[in-house]
């Protein structure tokens, strides 16, 4: 599933050509990939998916993206397991075109003035969804309002009031959405082995150097993986319909088995919260 590098990278490559677009018609293939959080009864239907409005802005929180229109209604994307949103320009094809639940036909601002093109969202798997808001004020009411601290940005301080919350492995805290926002699987992995902390951990007992070298871990685990990108382990594509990198640049993920790159023993797997968890038992602590 993309996790904050990826839904970051992806915001920053849809910005040139989506900032002052007109949103000229919609076409939603599938209806069940829209949800309505703001417990309203009205029909889904184009005008509600931004048709006519131009798109002021792209804002993210944790793995989440948000389109927002002048008139301040938004669209809340998330890409689940294998969603993509990938800008089309006009007279290219995309290079799949299955799977395609909606489309948004655009005529394009700024530089790019009068020229055209589309935004499609594609999803096999159909994890992910478009939820649709009324403002940004409903959207933070309703979903981010839950979300932990953003990720890229944790201090000392904060991480360690969030983690004295609870007395589950880091492992599993770091993957709670409410405890840190736009961490999952991958960057938990790679900056609990970043930090020498192992993931059976348990997460209030985490405090001190130990804290501040987490804490900084995920912050240059993230930065790094942002500019590379994000990882692209299967569907994971930017807005432009390319791959990020940051997977060759892995140091525990998926690599079990594999010699570890500090002390060369191999790595090991266990499951933590249902997730494969690659580690080093030799350079990473277990603090009781």
């Amino acid at each position: 599933m993309p996790e904050l590098p990826e839904i970051e990278h992806l915001r920053q490559t849809l910005l040139p050509v989506l900032i002052r677009a007109e949103v000229r018609q919609v076409h939603l293939a599938r209806p069940d990939i829209v949800r309505d959080f703001t417990n309203n009864s009205q029909k889904i239907t184009p005008k509600r998916l931004l048709k006519g409005q131009r798109i002021k802005e792209l804002s993210r929180r944790g793995k989440q993206l948000a389109i927002i229109a002048e008139d301040g209604s938004v669209l809340c994307v998330q890409l689940g397991m294998t969603g993509q949103l990938i800008f089309i320009p006009n007279g290219k094809k995309p290079q799949q075109s299955n799977h395609i639940h909606c489309t948004w036909h655009l005529t394009l601002g700024n530089n790019l003035m009068g020229k055209r093109g589309k935004l499609v969202f594609r999803d096999p798997r159909r994890f992910g969804c478009i939820s649709v808001y009324r403002s940004m004020e409903d959207l933070q009411e309703t979903r981010w309002s839950k979300l932990g601290p953003e990720s890229p940005t944790i201090t000392t301080r904060i991480l360690k009031q969030q983690l004295n919350k609870t007395i589950r492995p880091i492992k599993a805290a770091l993957l709670d959405q409410a405890i840190i926002a736009g961490v999952g699987n991958i960057y938990a992995d790679e900056a609990l082995f970043g930090a020498k902390i192992h993931p059976m951990t348990p997460a209030c007992s985490i405090e001190g150097k130990p804290c501040t070298d987490l804490a900084r871990s995920l912050r240059s685990v993230l930065k790094r993986a942002i500019a590379a990108g994000g990882s692209s382990i299967s569907d994971y594509v930017d807005g432009n319909g390319q791959a990020g990198s940051f997977s060759t640049k892995h140091k525990v993920y998926q690599r079990a088995g594999k010699p570890c790159v500090s002390c060369k023993k191999p790595l090991s797997q266990t499951t933590i919260a249902q997730r494969s968890t690659v580690y080093c038992e030799n350079c990473q602590q277990l603090i009781a």
